[in-house]
């Protein structure tokens, strides 16, 4: 009975793929059955289309060689089976591995970008070997904005069903879609292009390991809002602010918000200054200057270093300062918005609006916006122009005074 006895040997093998790529080739796996026993999966060296697998369309022009590749596959195995004294599954796919030791490498895993962009957080949070001089680790929120952008990352996978998006995949259009996304969420143009830099700055430490090739996202530009308004408070502003009666508490915080509005110094700053104030007061044959590296920006000290003219206002400020209590910035927001009721500010003014009220102050008093920008610590006068003073008509009328126009 030589024929039931090969129908008894003869192993039945499953093949199957473990890839979640939705395009390009992969490597088919293959599970031995015999007499009962299956084994672990292991790698056949058949690669094939995702589309034709696990069905091979006739019209697909692979399919031929697809399938003789299978069918080779089963004979090698067959005549293993035939072959062994003492046949088991494990010793089928043992022998064959043996025989074919030296397979096609298989496709590799191409990394996933919600994966390589956990990594890249994971290198950007930690700290450095060598720290630089001015190093100092990343503000929680900072952190926070970084956690944030991929929590955003994963919401719109798991949305467009793309939960499995390797960094091949990664297109320019991904990256205007997550745009759109995140606009639909009601974020602002501006925390979105942070969130898109954010991503684009994984992408590019991807290319750095060589696991891609270019960063699709480089040359994305978010259609920006409108120019927000720039809040502040202009001369008549400050004069009733000077002249409102205040006692206790309110009269400290406009104390304060006038010292931050006639320095551009935000409130952590003016704290720093006015706690040694002979460390940075410092006397020119020019006037008298407060020179000042910016908490914010210690790390950067050719543009974060402030020059700020001690003006007749301010100086009369600091004279007295040491004589005021310190409250919390959420203690000075507060009071400051009940104080600009009473003064008939348009908005709810928090100590942000100082130094917005200061970039003005400075612009009236020397018409120059490029020293305004050296006063505030800009790195670029675009900054100064774009979030922190409109060029008011009363510049245009300084200017005419002193050259009159020809008529």
């Amino acid at each position: 009975m030589p024929f039931q006895r090969i129908a008894r040997m003869t192993p039945f093998l499953s093949f199957h793929v473990r890839s979640q790529k939705k395009s390009g080739q992969v490597m088919l796996y293959c599970r031995l059955s015999f007499n009962s026993v299956r084994t672990t999966e292991y790698k056949t060296g058949i690669l094939v289309p995702v589309e034709c697998w696990p069905d091979l369309p006739p019209a697909h022009p692979e399919t031929p060689a697809i399938s003789v590749r299978i069918a080779e596959f089963r004979a090698q195995h067959n005549w293993i089976a035939l072959n062994l004294k003492e046949p088991t599954a494990e010793a089928i796919r043992t022998d064959w591995i043996r025989q074919h030791s030296a397979l096609p490498p298989a496709v590799p895993k191409s990394l996933s970008i919600i994966e390589a962009y956990g990594r890249w957080a994971t290198y950007k949070l930690r700290p450095p070997n060598r720290k630089p001089a001015g190093w100092r680790p990343m503000s929680d929120t900072g952190q926070k904005r970084i956690q944030m952008s991929g929590r955003h990352l994963a919401g719109f996978l798991k949305l467009t069903k793309q939960v499995h998006l390797s960094l091949t995949e990664v297109k320019p259009s991904t990256g205007y879609a997550f745009s759109e996304y995140l606009f639909d969420l009601g974020v602002s143009a501006d925390t979105v292009t942070r969130h898109i830099t954010n991503l684009s700055e994984s992408l590019d430490y991807a290319v750095r390991l060589d696991e891609i090739e270019v960063n699709p996202w480089a040359g994305i530009k978010i259609k920006g809002e409108p120019p927000k308004r720039i809040d502040y408070l202009n001369e008549l502003d400050l004069i009733r602010l000077a002249a409102l009666p205040l006692t206790g508490i309110r009269d400290t915080v406009r104390n304060w918000a006038l010292l931050m509005c006639y320095t551009g110094l935000d409130y952590n700053d003016a704290l720093l200054v006015t706690s040694n104030l002979g460390k940075y007061y410092k006397t020119t044959p020019d006037g008298d200057v407060i020179i000042f590296q910016r908490l914010k920006f210690d790390h950067a000290p050719q543009w974060g270093e402030c020059h700020i003219p001690v003006l007749s206002m301010s100086r009369e400020l600091l004279s007295d300062v040491l004589n005021w209590k310190r409250p919390r910035l959420k203690v000075i927001n507060t009071h400051l918005k009940e104080i600009a009721v009473q003064i008939g500010l348009s908005f709810p003014m928090k100590a942000k609006h100082c130094r917005k009220s200061a970039a003005l102050v400075f612009l009236l008093y020397y018409e120059n916006i490029f020293m305004v920008q050296k006063i505030l610590g800009h790195q670029s006068v675009k900054t100064t122009q774009a979030c922190y003073v409109n060029t008011p008509p009363e510049i245009v009328y300084s200017g005419m005074r002193k050259k009159p126009v020809q008529k």
